[in-house]
């Protein structure tokens, strides 16, 4: 019991402190390697989550470069072509540059003369090709309006044919370089046979038989198959001339023809030679400065292109070296 009348202050008693058992120490370790297992854990998760960024990032940059590459190329190559070309363009304005400046091209006045005689000559050569035309289509007109008499009189001459060898054999008979006469026989005693009577026993039967009249006197024969053959000889003829002339008329066509074409395109030529060396210039000008500014963007755009080229691969270098 307190005493309330005693000054000495009151001593507090500290509480009782329980002896720790194997229990709670398990416990506590068993919370400490959850926390250290949790940490490591999310350690090891943002690590492959960083990996994996890491990863996708170079292989993006790969892409880009290698698209940056093919552009490069691409461009590298129209440079070299636009770069060839205006070269070449600046060489044939400096030779034109070069002649107008000596005076080896001519003057207006004079070249105007040349084309006018090459346009003189284009138009002779057309005018010879529009008569050659014509003649070629008379003669073919020709061609086809004597066919028929033609085919007429190889009639004619067909049926006359064995009248033309009896005819030829009579003019041997009657020259004694033979004698025998074609459809008689000769004389038992061997005489030659007597002309009259052959040409009455076997020519006239044979001429009333095909429709064709003839003299009744055997010297008169000759003249007289000669006198039926003129007129379908001359039909015949008359289309072999014809044909003849058409052919020639072909030849003289396609010669005209080509010495045309010829001198139309020497005319063509020549207007195209009698250009204004001036307005070629002028234009040829334009080209060059087009060129030149196509060359300049190139030059520029494969700079920038470069330039992003190399920053990507510094960026790569780096990533691929953490």
């Amino acid at each position: 019991m307190l005493n309330e009348n005693d000054p000495r202050p009151v001593e507090e008693t500290a509480p009782e402190r329980r002896p720790r058992t194997w229990l709670r120490w398990l416990g506590i370790g068993v919370a400490a390697a959850v926390l250290i297992f949790g940490v490591v854990s999310l350690v090891a998760s943002l690590s492959r989550r960083a990996g994996a960024e890491q990863a996708a990032e170079i292989d993006q940059l790969k892409k880009l470069i290698s698209s940056e590459e093919e552009e490069l190329k691409q461009m590298q190559s129209d440079y070299d072509d636009a770069l060839e070309l205006l070269e070449k363009k600046q060489a044939e304005y400096d030779e034109v540059r070069k002649k107008l400046d000596s005076g080896v091209i001519e003057n207006a006045a004079a070249g105007q003369q040349s084309l006018d005689q090459l346009r003189a000559a284009a138009e002779q050569t057309q005018m010879d090709y529009s008569a050659a035309l014509a003649a070629y289509e008379t003669a073919v007109d020709t061609v086809e309006q004597t066919v028929a008499s033609s085919d007429a009189g190889k009639k004619q001459l067909e049926a006359l044919e064995p009248f033309v060898s009896y005819a030829a054999a009579y003019e041997q008979f009657a020259a004694g370089t033979t004698d025998a006469l074609p459809g008689i026989a000769p004389e038992e005693d061997g005489q030659a046979p007597d002309a009259q009577s052959w040409y009455a026993a076997v020519v006239l039967p044979a001429a009333t038989q095909a429709g064709i009249t003839l003299p009744d006197q055997v010297d008169a024969f000759p003249a007289a198959v000669q006198a039926l053959t003129a007129e379908p000889s001359a039909k015949v003829k008359a289309y072999d001339d014809a044909l003849a002339a058409s052919k020639a008329a072909e030849a003289k066509l396609s010669e005209t023809n080509a010495a045309q074409e010829a001198a139309a395109k020497a005319y063509a030529d020549g207007k195209a030679a009698q250009r204004t060396s001036e307005d070629w210039l002028s234009d040829c000008a334009q080209e060059i400065d087009r060129l030149q500014k196509r060359v300049r963007d190139l030059e520029d755009s494969i700079y920038d292109v470069n330039s992003e080229l190399e920053d990507h691969r510094a960026a790569l270098k780096k990533l691929e070296n953490k």
